[in-house]
C-alpha cells in the first residue's frame, strides 16, 4: 500500500513537470506570441496587423493600423477587442496616450516606448510590431 501511494506521488509529480516543459508560444516579455508572428497588411499607404501577447487573463488581440505617407505616420487607429475590464482600461489608456505621441513623426524616428498609461504588455506588443513596420519600409 506505501509502495502504491508513493508510485501515485512520483507519478504526479512527474506529470506535472513534463507538463511545464511544453513548447512556449509567447515570448518572454509579453510581445507577440512567436506562433502567430507579425505580418503587416498594406493597403496603399494604410498598414495593419494585428498585435497578439499573452497576459495573465489570456491572450490579447488588437488590430492596429498605422498610415505612412512619405516617411510620416499621419494616422494610427487601434481596435480593442477585448472583452477583460481590466485589458479594456489599460490598453484605452494606452491608445490615448499613443495616438498623439506617433501621428506626425517620421516612421524611421518612432523610438520603443515605455510602458504607456500602465499597459506594459500593449507597449511591448506596439514596439515589436512598429520595429518590424520600420524594417521592412526603411
Amino acid at each position: 500500500m506505501k509502495r502504491r501511494v508513493l508510485l501515485i506521488v512520483f507519478l504526479v509529480l512527474v506529470g506535472g513537470s513534463l507538463a511545464s516543459c511544453q513548447h512556449e508560444t509567447g515570448s518572454r516579455d509579453g510581445g507577440l506570441t512567436q506562433d502567430e508572428g507579425i505580418v503587416w497588411r498594406v493597403a496603399g499607404n494604410t498598414h495593419e496587423t494585428d498585435l497578439i501577447y499573452e497576459t495573465p487573463g489570456g491572450v490579447e488581440r488588437q488590430k492596429l493600423s498605422l498610415t505612412v505617407e512619405d516617411g510620416v505616420v499621419t494616422d494610427m487607429d487601434m481596435t480593442i477587442e477585448t472583452t477583460i475590464a481590466a485589458s479594456i482600461e489599460y490598453q484605452q489608456g494606452f491608445l490615448k496616450e499613443v495616438a498623439p505621441i506617433v501621428v506626425g513623426v517620421p516612421l524611421a524616428q518612432l523610438g520603443e516606448f515605455d510602458r504607456l498609461s500602465g499597459a506594459s504588455l500593449t507597449t511591448n506588443a506596439f514596439n515589436e510590431a512598429v520595429d518590424l513596420l520600420k524594417q521592412k519600409l526603411l
